[in-house]
């Protein structure tokens, strides 16, 4: 497995640990705040002042269990605003399609204790994959409403899917 791990990061870069000038322009990082409240914390989403914001198309959530993914999607025209409010989730990301292996990737791993609004604009491969054993629950603000003529899909390659798990999962 050392071997596989050590290929995995030759060709993929952490965005929280590599300088701002080595990631792709326009991937967005926000730091968001969380307000303290005795009764429960107030998690800030977006507001229509906030970087990475264009316009309001709609907002949904999508759950994912531990260990699984989804994706790969490219939108042609939509800019996604990704939250985790609740558990655990790691986005990777790619440029051109994911089935060209010699690309470098990149990912990044969102939760409340790591709690960030990524921006991901048109043209980015996208798949994520659930880490916690509570709910994953991740919040796109985006700036269209879903048109499934938008975007493109690729099935993420198992082998891909088995090493994901090894490394962020075992």
């Amino acid at each position: 497995m050392g071997n596989e791990v050590d290929t995995f990061h030759n060709y993929w870069l952490n965005l929280r640990d590599i300088t701002s000038d080595l990631i792709p322009k326009k991937l967005i990082i926000n730091n968001e705040k969380i307000i303290e409240n005795e009764f429960g914390n107030i998690l800030h989403g977006m507001k229509n002042n906030s970087v990475g914001y264009n316009t309001f198309g709609e907002a949904y959530f999508s759950l994912i269990k531990k260990g699984c993914m989804k994706g790969w999607k490219c939108h042609k025209k939509m800019t996604l605003n990704l939250i985790v409010p609740n558990g655990e989730v790691i986005f990777f990301i790619y440029k051109n399609n994911p089935r060209n292996k010699s690309q470098k990737g990149y990912y990044i791993k969102i939760s409340e204790k790591l709690y960030s609004r990524f921006t991901v604009p048109p043209g980015f491969w996208v798949s994520f994959l659930g880490v916690s054993e509570e709910k994953n629950i991740i919040l796109n603000i985006a700036d269209l409403v879903h048109d499934p003529s938008e975007s493109f899909s690729e099935t993420i390659d198992t082998s891909f899917m088995r090493l994901i798990n090894k490394i962020f999962i075992s």
